[in-house]
C-alpha cells in the first residue's frame, strides 16, 4: 500500500511539470482588426464607416474597453481588401493615430489629470508599457 501511495504521489508530481510545458494561451490576444475596401468603406468587426468616422469610433472603443477592464486591446490590425488607393491608406493609418492620441488623452487625463507631454518620463515609461496599443505605428 505505502508503494502504490509513493508511486502515485511520485507520478502526481511529474506529470505537472511536464504538462506545463506545453500549456499554451487560452485566451488570444485581443486585437482590432480595421478591413478598408477598393470603395473606401471600413469595417470594424460588423459596423461599416468611412474613414472620417473611423478616429471617433477608434478611440471610443479603446476608451470603452479600457474602462470596462481597466485593460486595453494588444494590437489594432489594418487589413486592405482589393485595390485600395495610396490616398485612402494614408487617411486611414492617419485616421488610426489619431484615435489612439484620443483615447492616449483620455487615459492620462483619467489617471493623471495631465497630458501624456505633461507627465515626467516614469509615468510615460508605466503609460507605455501598460497600454502599447495606443504606441504601435506598424498595422
Amino acid at each position: 500500500m505505502a508503494r502504490f501511495f509513493l508511486a502515485a504521489l511520485t507520478i502526481l508530481s511529474i506529470v505537472p511539470a511536464k504538462a506545463s510545458n506545453h500549456i499554451t494561451n487560452f485566451f488570444p490576444d485581443k486585437v482590432i482588426t480595421v478591413t478598408v475596401d477598393d470603395k473606401g468603406y471600413v469595417f470594424i468587426g460588423k459596423d461599416t464607416l468611412t474613414s472620417i468616422e473611423l478616429s471617433d469610433e477608434l478611440q471610443r472603443r479603446l476608451w470603452k474597453t479600457y474602462m470596462g477592464t481597466d485593460k486595453m486591446y494588444d494590437a489594432i490590425h489594418l487589413d486592405f481588401k482589393g485595390e485600395v488607393s495610396m490616398n485612402t491608406k494614408e487617411s486611414i493609418k492617419k485616421a488610426i493615430l489619431e484615435g489612439q492620441k484620443k483615447a492616449l488623452t483620455d487615459i492620462c487625463l483619467q489617471k493623471h489629470k495631465k497630458l501624456f507631454d505633461d507627465l515626467n518620463s516614469h509615468q510615460q515609461r508605466k503609460i507605455r508599457k501598460q497600454f502599447p496599443v495606443l504606441f504601435q505605428r506598424e498595422y
